[in-house]
């Protein structure tokens, strides 16, 4: 769960601009910790691994779930759960800077919807 956390923080001090004043990075920062003590009033670590579990019940084989816990056990199992976060973190990364590029595009496209006839 910390990692998440931390994921969550990498990925909001990923969104804000190079150019963000002191006081705006302090805002983020307060923002980021009020939503990870709500996040974890309100989604604790038990209510996250009971979805997880039914997701998985729902979703995969005994068989499969046997092979994923194996991999996970593993040390590339491992190497891969410890790498993830940093993979996460990255890819939504570069995923807000494609939507931030393709901002002013999609706001001409509404522009044009809300005025098209």
């Amino acid at each position: 769960m910390d990692q998440m956390y931390a994921q969550i923080q990498s990925s909001a001090d990923a969104a804000l601009p190079p150019n963000a004043t002191p006081d705006q990075r302090a805002r983020s920062r307060a923002f980021q910790t009020k939503l990870i003590a709500l996040m974890k009033t309100r989604l604790p670590l038990e209510r996250i691994r009971t979805l997880t579990a039914k997701t998985y019940d729902e979703i995969y084989s005994e068989d499969e779930v046997a092979g994923i816990l194996t991999f996970y056990e593993s040390p590339i199992g491992q190497a891969a759960l410890e790498k993830l976060p940093n993979v996460m973190t990255k890819v939504m990364g570069g995923i807000q800077s494609d939507l931030a590029a393709l901002t002013p595009e999609i706001q001409k496209l509404a522009q044009e919807t809300m005025d098209a006839k």
